[in-house]
């Protein structure tokens, strides 16, 4: 298997963090390298960024956050285990909160970073941006801001490893629904053809009715993107819009993730 960049594609709730957390226990049984966004970011930025101490503490930290939510998730049994975890893990202390400003400002330095040189592109992100709900515009302008960040860092210093995404660019095509922006479709051509493109998309599906069962679940517990019932029927529909985008593109591999998986087929 050759692929460096793989991403994990589906409407929220049907299941690519796990999914994820399987696969790159797999590619490391595998003897292969694999790093997702925040692990490369934290790994990287310190030789592809002028920083100060308060910023070289923050990327330590959350280094090893990523450590510890991975040695958790490999002992996982059971979705129960996993939801604790994400609880568990939320930072909610001053300190904590401080560092993670510095992350995010990080993100942000290496966002302009990549597109210093194509200024035209990044208004099209930051027009995306913009038209982001004021509640969200913080967390959603994070979201773009990092996976630029280390998509920049892992061009920069492309070795022997796998980037692993299961919030890559085809799922933050998505924000464009939960935005104001006009003309959506037209849009998601127009953003798409900016963007990296992975060398191998792993799109997962689901039975409709099984994400609205997820999200129900979601909100009763309070974690993760919760979408209304409405929400759901929209973000299938866009779905397809970006599948459209995508198909005769780039590699992808299409799978039903509420069978059974086996990834030795599906990774030959």
């Amino acid at each position: 298997m050759s692929y460096k960049t793989i991403e994990i594609f589906g409407v929220p709730g049907v299941g690519k963090t796990t999914f994820e957390i399987k696969l790159k226990k797999y590619l490391k049984l595998k003897n292969k390298i694999v790093l997702n966004k925040r692990e490369i970011i934290t790994k990287y930025a310190f030789v592809n960024l002028q920083i100060n101490i308060l910023d070289y503490i923050s990327l330590v930290y959350f280094g090893v956050i990523e450590k510890f939510k991975n040695k958790a998730s490999n002992n996982l049994k059971n979705k129960i285990a996993n939801k604790n975890l994400k609880k568990n893990v939320k930072l909610q202390n001053p300190v904590s909160n401080f560092l993670r400003d510095r992350y995010v400002k990080i993100c942000k330095k290496l966002f302009i970073k990549y597109f210093e040189n194509n200024l035209k592109n990044k208004k099209i992100i930051d027009n995306l941006i913009d038209k982001i709900e004021p509640e969200n515009k913080k967390l959603f302008s994070f979201w773009m801001h990092e996976i630029f960040a280390a998509y920049y860092l892992f061009t920069k210093n492309k070795k022997d490893i796998i980037y692993l995404s299961d919030e890559g660019f085809n799922q933050r095509y998505f924000l464009i629904l939960l935005s104001k922006v006009k003309k959506k479709i037209s849009f998601l051509r127009k953003i798409y053809k900016i963007c990296p493109k992975p060398d191998l998309c792993i799109y997962l599906t689901r039975s409709k009715k099984v994400i609205k069962k997820v999200h129900k679940q979601r909100s009763l517990d309070k974690s993760g993107l919760v979408l209304g019932q409405s929400q759901i029927d929209e973000f299938v529909k866009f779905e397809k819009y970006i599948y459209k985008q995508f198909k005769n593109d780039i590699r992808y591999i299409k799978l039903d993730n509420s069978k059974k998986i086996d990834l030795k087929k599906v990774l030959k």
